[in-house]
């Protein structure tokens, strides 16, 4: 289940998080002694037990949520979480109250705002990583020209498919220059239609976008799409509502400060986080360890990047309206800068 948020314009860097094992005065509201409170050190302690609802999206960018329920065995904060296979269902259930904290893609925000569901903020990215097609072994893909006549499995309006089209509008590669092939459900599903031919290219997610490339049956033209100028790279993000913000802000900033300290110490050892991710999932351990390579944990969302997105989809008809203007009042960094440095 998931959880609140607030509003700030600022843009939220987390890449370089080494450095917040400096203090973390900014937990005062947790009523912390006065010397630095380090990540390296013991958490914190709410002040009375606190239950949050929290949805997580079960896919490789979100996998230093594994060791979070540890982290915070001893601080009040009792975590009941739900697992989804696909942001968009954690976003269903976070608009809708049956969450109190959720991981989503940027996407999903835009999506919330334009159906009116403006009760959810988003606090921090989780990661940035290359995007990159799965080809069916048997079909060349070697520029991206060649994606004309092919079948590419998409899943619409999935944070995939939203990178996927941002790119393809830098290019100019009109999308009826190829057969879009619309799949539902887990990123399996789309292994299982490029195992039956029923498609060329398969737009997937984390750790199904490396198993075809461990088991043999599919290859990576490294034609990167995370880098279009609407979109850029984020992969998900924290989202809260804001009526859990507003009654348990002390618990939303612990949870981060717990989603800090396991990332901190996954940067640094790809082996470790290859693992996480293997325990995070289910992947294999081959597969895991190519995810891990790949991955940059740190997430990096900001305020011109999330408006260049929303008007971007606004202009080319996947939004009815505009919401640019007021994604500002769904943005709030403010409970990571207060975590680190």
């Amino acid at each position: 289940m998931a959880k609140t948020g607030t509003t700030a314009p600022n843009a939220v860097h987390l890449t370089r998080r080494d450095a917040l094992i400096a203090s973390l005065a900014g937990l005062a509201g947790l009523h912390l002694p006065s010397q630095a409170f380090a990540l390296v050190d013991s958490p914190p302690v709410l002040a009375k037990p606190v239950t949050m609802r929290l949805g997580l999206f079960k896919g490789a960018y979100t996998a230093a949520f594994e060791d979070v329920p540890a982290i915070l065995a001893a601080t009040n904060l009792k975590l009941e979480i739900a697992d989804f296979v696909r942001y968009a269902d954690a976003r269903t259930a976070l608009t809708t109250g049956s969450l109190d904290v959720a991981t989503i893609s940027v996407g999903d925000l835009l999506i919330a705002l334009n159906q009116g569901a403006d009760g959810i903020v988003a606090l921090a990215g989780v990661a940035g990583s290359p995007r990159f097609m799965v080809v069916r072994n048997g079909v060349t893909v070697e520029k991206w020209e060649d994606l004309k006549g092919k079948r590419i499995g998409i899943a619409p309006g999935s944070s995939t498919w939203f990178q996927f089209t941002g790119k393809m509008k830098d290019l100019g590669i009109p999308f009826d220059s190829f057969t879009s092939v619309n799949i539902q459900g887990a990123g399996s599903n789309f292994l299982i239609a490029l195992k039956r031919n029923d498609i060329d290219v398969a737009l997937t997610w984390e750790p199904f976008e490396s198993e075809p490339i461990v088991d043999g049956y599919g290859y990576w033209p490294k034609l990167d799409y995370s880098d279009s100028v609407a979109v850029g790279g984020e992969t998900g993000l924290i989202a809260c509502t804001k009526a859990f913000i507003g009654a348990n802000s002390d618990a939303v900033r612990l949870l981060l400060w717990a989603f800090l300290k396991s990332e901190a110490s996954l940067r640094g050892d790809k082996a470790k986080f290859a693992e996480v991710v293997a325990r995070y999932t289910g992947a294999t351990p081959a597969v895991s360890a190519l995810i891990a390579d790949k991955i940059k944990l740190g997430g990096v969302i900001t305020m011109p990047q999330l408006q260049a997105y929303a008007k971007a989809f606004y202009e080319l008809g996947t939004f009815k309206k505009d919401v640019s203007g007021e994604v500002g009042a769904h943005l709030d960094t403010s409970f990571v800068k207060s975590v680190s440095t």
